[in-house]
């Protein structure tokens, strides 16, 4: 049987102003190019191109990885060669080895060969044999191969799918293999692709309708002048605030150990520099962006750990980047003294509630609630977020969070009937007769207590009540929840 069900990534954070004019190049790249539902990822892309860092996407098969990299090297007018590393040969890089006659071999191009490209695409780098791994990492890391430099090349861009956990847990690309750690270690931006289940209705019919348009010469000139802009502003963001970042990347690699996740002082150099490209792509957009902002952005997607087959509990390091960053109020719920379930319910619709609110700032409140209530009240807090209609407000990773929540209630599930004893001898008959005393409701009754019924019903069919009392346990977080968002008895 399944578990109930954990949370999943989160999102980003608030406002540290920058006071000073930034160069304007208006516009979504991404949405000029075809690509849907990703705006949010839009600053992580233009600092990778901006500083020329290898880049990683890992994502479903279909999410479009490969057909938005061709996309970006076309738009940029590239030299550009795609390789599928679980078929390439090292011939196909280098060539034809041929003596050179002073006991040496030289290399005889063809056209596929990587002399002479601008950008490089390595797909399918999961699935490639070690020892082709091993070939490719002196080109992430070094534009280098056989020790000879490959002097045209700026790009450096990967794709696979998700690996398998190194817990053999999750193992729906069987094939996809986790990244050796050095490896993903040479990746300065590892980006998650988002799948179709997660897009809006809006970014699926322009995935229908517009990603084939062919790309014009003023989305070239959006895409030129959009990095041209970012290029110009990031040596006054080093200059502003790069002793700032400094700080903070500082006090984050003592906490990460905390989640599970360490860090070499190289990857502190990359996040640092990540941090300042992402604020400064930021800026090219709206030069209100906010460092805090950035900063959270640029760290959520500069962790090797996904391509290494480990998960990376956004929640927590929403948290730890809060508290790395000098919020006091961060420290005070670390350190245990929180403010009641009803207190942070209130807070959240309060601050929804005013027009001055970013769906950041918002999305990080939501974030922390969710991770602070029990799962009853974490179900709960989804259901009054859609009958308040805050939930369009959110951001992408928390509105992502909040689906998988939500789904559980929304559809009924059969108590006595799915669950033999014989299968949850675990399961008393205290808690069955409770569950269903809860579900036997009239047709006409309120929309909460019909969802409250459904999770419930979930829950047992999950084997996440023990007993009677964890029924009642469940039923308290979820009133709670829903008085204090105000959605209680609605029809």
């Amino acid at each position: 049987m399944s578990a109930v069900p954990s949370l999943r990534p989160v999102p980003t954070a608030g406002p540290v102003p920058v006071p000073r004019q930034a160069a304007r190049s208006d516009g979504s790249i991404l949405a000029a190019l075809g690509v849907a539902g990703m705006d949010h990822l839009e600053p992580v892309f233009v600092a990778a191109l901006v500083t020329e860092k290898p880049l990683l996407l890992i994502g479903l098969h279909g999410t479009g990885k490969s057909w938005l990299l061709v996309r970006l090297a076309e738009a940029l007018g590239l030299s550009f060669r795609h390789y599928n590393a679980s078929l390439l040969g090292f011939d196909d890089l280098v060539g034809f080895p041929l003596p050179d006659g002073n006991g040496g071999l030289r290399y005889v191009p063809t056209p596929a060969s990587v002399w002479g490209a601008e950008a490089v695409f390595l797909d399918e780098i999961s699935r490639a044999r070690p020892e082709v791994q091993n070939k490719l990492f002196s080109i992430l890391h070094e534009k280098k191969v056989q020790g000879l430099p490959i002097e045209s090349l700026r790009y450096r861009w990967s794709a696979m799918n998700p690996p398998g956990s190194r817990d053999g847990q999750d193992d729906e690309y069987v094939g996809s293999e986790p990244l050796d750690l050095a490896l993903a270690d040479r990746f300065a931006f590892v980006v998650e692709v988002p799948a179709w289940a997660s897009l809006s209705p809006a970014d699926k019919q322009s995935v229908l309708l517009e990603s084939d348009a062919p790309i014009t010469d003023e989305t070239r000139e959006l895409v030129t002048n959009r990095l041209e802009a970012a290029r110009a502003l990031l040596p006054s963001v080093h200059e502003e605030s790069r002793e700032r970042v400094a700080t903070y990347v500082e006090a984050l690699l003592d906490l990460l150990p905390g989640i599970g996740i360490h860090l070499s002082a190289r990857r502190a150099v990359t996040l640092l520099e990540n941090i300042l490209a992402v604020q400064a792509a930021s800026l090219a957009v709206d030069d209100r962006a906010r460092l805090k902002e950035s900063a959270f952005l640029a760290i959520a997607w500069s962790l090797p750990q996904p391509a290494s087959g480990t998960a990376v509990d956004r929640p927590k390091l929403l948290a730890l980047h809060q508290e790395a960053w000098g919020d006091r109020e961060a420290k005070v719920l670390r350190h245990g003294f929180q403010p009641t379930i009803a207190e942070r319910v209130r807070s959240i619709f309060e601050l929804a509630g005013r027009g001055d609110v970013s769906p950041v700032e918002l999305s990080v409140h939501v974030a922390d609630a969710f991770a602070s209530l029990p799962h009853a009240g974490r179900h709960a807090l989804a259901f009054a977020l859609v009958e308040r209609r805050v939930v369009e407000r959110l951001t992408a990773p928390v509105a992502e969070q909040w689906a998988g929540l939500y789904a559980p209630i929304a559809s009924a599930h059969r108590v006595s009937g799915t669950i033999p004893f014989d299968r949850s001898p675990n399961v008393p008959r205290s808690a069955i007769g409770k569950v269903e005393a809860y579900c036997a409701l009239k047709p006409d009754a309120p929309r909460d207590r019909r969802c409250l019924a459904n999770l419930l019903a979930y829950f047992l069919e999950a084997n996440g009540l023990t007993d009677a009392v964890a029924v009642e346990i469940a039923v308290s977080a979820w009133d709670e929840v829903v008085r204090a968002a105000g959605v209680g008895g609605k029809d």
